[in-house]
This record gives structure tokens, C-alpha cells and sequence, in this order.
């Protein structure tokens, strides 16, 4: 297969971090903001009594669970290409891959079948399987192209 275009744009498990927003650190980088905003305004010291005072506010009683979710994405940040090493450090996908010297699980005949991928379903419904299945039938380039007219990479998809 030939190949002219960076194929480290291209996860493992079939997912395109050219334009993944955890990569390029959009949600990160809002989250780590309205952190440091929240901190400067002191936002704890005067959530709990604002959240006493009416209906519309009374979720601010629970500003300690946002300050955990803002810090969970600001956490889920990737700085690095999945094959730079970027991403989970223990990826049994990448692991797989690796040891088995592919590219990607698009190399692999049994990624229809195969549980370390099935695994990610959780997270990405179908859309590394129909990544894979187009990279088979159309090859990197033509899946990069078309990823790089996206202006964001869905992490779940229910399309086919």
C-alpha cells in the first residue's frame, strides 16, 4: 500500500488525531481556563451561599463536582500523536499493534473480530470499525483527505 501522507495522523485503532480535540487542547485548554478563573474569583468561598439563595443557581452546591469534571478534561489532554507515544501509556491497542509490527488494525485480519478493539466500543460506538473498513478500502491517503475537510474528529459515531 502506498502511503504519501503522515500516517502518525492515524491512532492504532483507526481514529484520526489530525484534528482530535483532545489533541489540539480546545476543551483542555477551556478547562483548565475556567479553572484558574474559578480559582481567582474564589468561586468555592461563595458558591454553597449563592446556591441557597434561588432555584435557578441552586446547582451551584455542587461546584465541587465541576471542579473535578473541568479537571478530568484538562487530565484528558494529549499532547503527543498516539504513535509518539500520546495517549494512554498502557494502550492494549498500541501494545497489539507493536507486537505485531502494523501500522494499525487496519493491517490486521482480525480486527472485525477482535476483542482489544471491541473493547474501545464504549467510547467510540462503531466509528473505529468504519474507520478501519475505509482505510482498507480507500487506503491512508484518501481517509487522511477526507479527515482533514473535518473540523473536529468525533469520538463516537453511530454511523456507517
Amino acid at each position: 500500500m502506498k502511503r504519501n501522507k503522515d500516517t502518525k495522523l492515524i491512532g492504532y485503532c483507526g481514529l484520526y488525531c489530525g484534528n482530535c480535540v483532545l489533541r489540539t487542547g480546545g476543551i483542555s485548554d477551556l478547562a483548565q481556563e475556567l479553572l484558574e478563573r474559578f480559582h481567582e474569583i474564589k468561586f468555592e468561598k461563595w458558591a454553597k451561599g449563592l446556591a441557597s439563595l434561588s432555584e435557578e443557581v441552586k446547582a451551584f452546591e455542587n461546584y465541587e463536582s465541576c471542579y473535578e469534571v473541568l479537571k478530568a478534561w484538562d487530565a484528558m489532554r494529549c499532547e503527543k500523536l498516539c504513535k509518539e507515544g500520546g495517549g494512554s501509556t498502557n494502550c492494549k491497542i498500541r501494545i497489539c499493534c507493536r507486537k505485531k509490527n502494523l501500522e494499525g488494525c487496519w493491517e490486521c485480519e482480525q480486527f472485525e473480530d477482535c476483542e482489544t478493539l471491541a473493547s474501545i466500543k464504549v467510547v467510540n460506538g462503531e466509528l473505529n470499525i468504519n474507520n478501519i473498513r475505509k482505510i482498507r478500502s480507500e487506503g491512508t491517503d484518501k481517509f487522511i483527505e477526507e479527515m482533514e475537510g473535518e473540523e473536529f474528529c468525533d469520538f463516537y459515531e453511530t454511523k456507517k
